[in-house]
């Protein structure tokens, strides 16, 4: 299974609960934030720190397998 994510105006995320918004920030100093609406609010999803949107158990656990994310290979951040 697979998270489905919009990629969506700031006009229309207003009238959105803020469960079923994600914000990821700017990469770079003259880049913008962009703000994702989550389809299925049930299924928990979490961005990482190389700025890709997982499912949360199945980051959780791919991180504990392997010690870094998915696809990046970044280690996680220790908070």
């Amino acid at each position: 299974m697979f998270a489905l994510l919009l990629e969506l105006r700031l006009d229309f995320l207003r009238d959105l609960a803020l469960q079923e918004v994600i914000i990821r920030p700017g990469r770079q100093m003259n880049q913008r934030c962009q703000y994702f609406k989550v389809m299925d609010p049930s299924t928990p999803i979490c961005l990482a720190p190389c700025g890709h949107f997982y499912e949360e158990d199945e980051y959780e656990m791919h991180v504990l397998e392997h010690g870094s994310a998915p696809f990046s290979g970044l280690q996680p951040d220790n908070k």
